[in-house]
């Protein structure tokens, strides 16, 4: 069975990012705080207005990413799928969108810290190459 950290390396190896790990960046990712979170279809996954320390990112299922309005109604922005980020462009700070899962829906959860801030940055540069 694989650790967590195991399978979100393998997660960033497949669809849509196909990232090969530097050594550097496998070692990091084995001491980093990743929890796979699993929820099925209905639940909010993320509040709006609530406080993120962490990165939440689609690893299966659909989900759908909305804005309340004051009348009560919601204002649907997008619909992550795998590989999206949920944390609504912010990784810290107040969130202003809530996310519900449509299907069930499983994510990582990624705590973050100083290191993983300098990974991350350096991730998100190398798949927005892969890309074009």
């Amino acid at each position: 069975m694989h650790s967590v950290p195991e399978k979100f390396a393998q997660f960033l190896g497949g669809q849509p990012f196909r990232l090969s790990l530097s050594t550097q960046e496998e070692e990091a990712l084995k001491g980093a705080r990743i929890v796979e979170r699993f929820y099925p279809a209905g639940t909010i996954i993320m509040e709006e207005g609530s406080i993120r320390r962490s990165l939440l990112i689609v690893s299966s299922g659909w989900a759908l990413s909305f804005k309340s309005m004051a009348d009560g109604r919601r204002l649907v922005a997008d619909f992550p799928l795998r590989g999206d980020l949920l944390s609504n462009g912010s990784i810290f700070g107040t969130t202003y969108r809530a996310a519900l899962a449509v299907t069930d829906v499983t994510t990582f959860e990624i705590v973050m810290d100083t290191e993983l801030l300098l990974i991350r940055q350096t991730l998100f540069w190398r798949s927005c190459s892969c890309i074009c």
